[in-house]
Order: C-alpha cells, then structure tokens, then sequence
C-alpha cells in the first residue's frame, strides 16, 4: 500500500519515488459457501501485533464465537498467554482456512501494525464482512467495503460485531462491497504488474549502461 511505503521511506528517511503494487489471489481459491453463526479471524497469533488481547476480549460479550486460527509459538516457544474465550483452531493448511472463510459471516483482522492484509483479501472473496483495524493501510485497501475500528477498544469492537450480527441486510450488504473490491485485486494483476515494472527497471538499466557512438552510430552495452 502507498502508507507502508511512506512508513517505510519516511523511517529511513528517504527521499525517492516507489511503485504500488497491491497484492492479489485468484477468486477459484475462496469459494462462497453457506454461511454460518460465527466469526473468524486468522493470522500469527503469536505476533503482539495482533491484538490477540482485546479479541479475547470482546469474544465475551457478542453472541457468536470467535475462532482464531494460526501458530501461537514461535521457534518452538510458546509466547502468547491463554485465552479464555476465543476458540483457537490452531495452525491449519491453506486450504482449511479457505473452508473456514467460506463459512464464516464475519471475518476480523484486529492488528496493530498491517503492510496490506491478506487474509483480509482472502475473506472478501469468501463473501465475509470485513470488519477491520482502523490502520491507514487497510482504509486505503477497502475504502468504504469495510467497518474499522481502534485494535485496542474491545468495548467499540464488541458493539460493531454486534450490529453486524443483528442486521443481517447490512451484514450482507458490506460483504457484497467486499466481495467486488476483492475480485478486482486479481492474482493476474498484480504479475502484469511486476512484469511492467521488471521491464522498466531492465529497460531503464540497459539504457543507463549504453554508450552511444557518434562515429559510426554503434552502440556498446557495458
């Protein structure tokens, strides 16, 4: 996104010009599903980033369960304490989390720190709201196809799950917003990309290392 690539360049203190390249997934892979009672959220659970906290939080007071899946361990270490009212799956494959999507109705990434969100991505074309971390990055992503809101207010995210919960025409709605965003950032388009910017960069390389002769009109690549 153009804010992790400000973050980035203004942390260094850089001064130079970049290209965004936004991420993509191919639609074949998040298959809509029937949709059920829950909420679902997935990601390095182990990562302070994810405000892991203040979901455990929150999965008290709403009707529905929340369920986490991802690695709470990192090089064999457990570092995140107990929840006591999320359901943790654990780390499943790619393809689990997919099915997980395609059930869910609501999908939350509560973050604290987020370059793109991916698995953002991958809910919407499941067909789940996106309810998301108020973060520059992610509003630039989803526009007005998401909800956002502070990763550090169990109390604000408690009640915007529970309006999505008990309004299932808004529910619905967001999710179709979602959907339509999600199916224009394709995996096609994100290689075309790279593939442009590849050719710019080797062409712009050739021609910065030519030598042009004024002789006989030859030209030397160094």
């Amino acid at each position: 996104t153009r804010a992790s690539l400000d973050a980035i360049l203004d942390a260094h203190g850089v001064q130079r010009t970049g290209r965004v390249i936004p991420h993509g997934r191919s639609p074949e892979a998040y298959p809509l599903g029937t949709k059920e009672p829950f909420i679902f959220t997935a990601g390095r659970l182990w990562d302070e980033a994810m405000a892991l906290d203040v979901l455990d939080a929150c999965a008290r007071s709403v009707k529905w369960p929340i369920l986490a899946a991802g690695p709470r361990t990192i090089l064999g270490r457990p570092i995140r304490r107990a929840t006591a009212h999320l359901r943790l799956l654990g780390e499943i494959e790619p393809e689990q989390t997919a099915a997980q999507m395609s059930r869910a109705s609501l999908y939350v990434l509560l973050t604290r720190y987020e370059p793109f969100g991916q698995s953002a991505l991958e809910a919407a074309l499941a067909g789940c709201a996106l309810v998301l971390a108020d973060l520059d990055s992610l509003r630039e992503v989803w526009g007005d196809s998401a909800v956002y809101v502070s990763p550090d207010d169990p109390v604000a995210l408690g009640r915007q799950l529970s309006a999505l919960i008990d309004d299932s025409q808004a529910r619905e709605n967001l999710a179709q917003r979602a959907r339509d965003r999600a199916l224009t950032l394709t995996s096609s388009r994100m290689v075309s990309a790279y593939r442009a910017t590849y050719h710019e960069l080797l062409t712009a390389r050739r021609e910065s290392h030519s030598i042009t002769g004024t002789g006989n009109g030859s030209t030397i690549a160094a």
